[in-house]
């Protein structure tokens, strides 16, 4: 067997063996020229060997990449700079019909004799990028549904809590959230130092109400007035309550007796101005409201249940003076 016969067996089973190959392998010299292009290089960008052998690599790149890679060729010629050779990444590539798509790129160099060949082995990761992109999509679509049940979550604890501390029938707060409220603030109170007034409230007359206008009536009676203490207290730390029956309070915290006094008269006037027609009432000719103001002072410790004892004596002294007034806790000499 002579040379010629041995170099054309060599490049027979080199080319077999190129063929074989899974991924792309494409070799170029140093000006960029492709001087060997595989099977699978074929199935991958769409061109035959014969329309791609001799021609630039480049026309297998998209822009930016076409335009930059003689230049980094050369750069890397007079300098031996790496940017690619020799480290594997994922960069874009073109096919013959102009499709842009994701590859894993990794090339080497080879001298032979005074020549500088490059070799590049190419993956085609296009169906790796979308399974990933579809599990990202599908990552994103669970956290969605995981924010949205998170969301729906927090809108059901709010309602439940609504529930749990709301009275139904006027929207004001129950008398459980009235009590843990009233705690919270006698406690804050001795610690800050600060005052703290109680309300409580008592609709006149208003069995004589229900018994006159029936408790269809008498329901709407007490959603009207509780209209009046939203329109008073709207303050964020103000807590106005349902108290039981046709009795209201509220808790005013940081608020002085004088303070507590003007807001009982706003209330009073904003109900006198709703003229809710009472006519089994015994003092007027619409429902009015009699309340007691009870104020724990600067440095004062109280317990709540004093506090409302407190409140509850003043209320009755309202209502012992012929109600639809407003008084306030007056402390008796042993």
């Amino acid at each position: 067997m002579n040379k010629k016969e041995n170099g054309t067996d060599a490049d027979i089973r080199l080319k077999a063996v190129l063929d074989t190959a899974v991924d792309a392998i494409i070799c170029i010299n140093n000006k960029g020229a492709i001087d060997l292009f595989n099977l699978s290089a074929e199935k991958i960008f769409g061109y035959k060997p014969e329309e791609v052998i001799g021609k630039n690599v480049n026309i297998l790149m998209p822009e930016p990449y076409a335009s930059e890679h003689d230049g980094y060729l050369a750069n890397y010629e007079r300098t031996s700079k790496k940017k690619i050779i020799g480290i594997g990444r994922e960069v874009l590539a073109k096919r013959k019909n102009g499709e842009i798509f994701p590859i894993e790129l990794a090339v080497s160099e080879t001298m032979i004799g005074d020549q500088r060949l490059y070799t590049g082995i190419i993956r085609d990761i296009t169906l790796r990028k979308q399974s990933e992109e579809k599990i990202e999509q599908y990552q994103l679509h669970l956290e969605e549904l995981v924010a949205a049940k998170t969301r729906e979550l927090e809108q059901a604890n709010i309602r439940l809590q609504e529930m749990v501390n709301i009275d139904s029938l006027t929207g004001l707060s129950n008398r459980r959230y009235f009590d843990e409220v009233l705690d919270t603030e006698i406690r804050r109170s001795i610690r800050t130092n600060s005052s703290l007034s109680l309300l409580m409230c008592d609709l006149d007359y208003y069995k004589l109400y229900n018994d006159y206008y029936g408790h269809v009536q008498g329901d709407d009676c007490l959603r009207k007035t509780a209209d009046c203490f939203k329109e008073v207290f709207m303050r964020i730390t103000d807590t106005a309550a349902r108290f039981g029956g046709e009795e209201f309070a509220v808790i005013l915290p940081n608020t002085s007796l004088d303070e507590a006094r003007q807001s009982a008269m706003k209330l009073s006037e904003a109900l006198n101005r709703m003229n809710i027609p009472h006519k089994g009432s015994h003092i007027t000719d619409h429902v009015t409201i009699s309340v007691g103001i009870a104020c724990m002072q600067p440095g004062e410790r109280l317990l709540d249940t004093e506090l409302v004892q407190m409140a509850d004596e003043a209320l009755y002294t309202a209502k012992d003076k012929g109600r639809n007034r407003i008084e306030v806790y007056e402390k008796r000499e042993n």
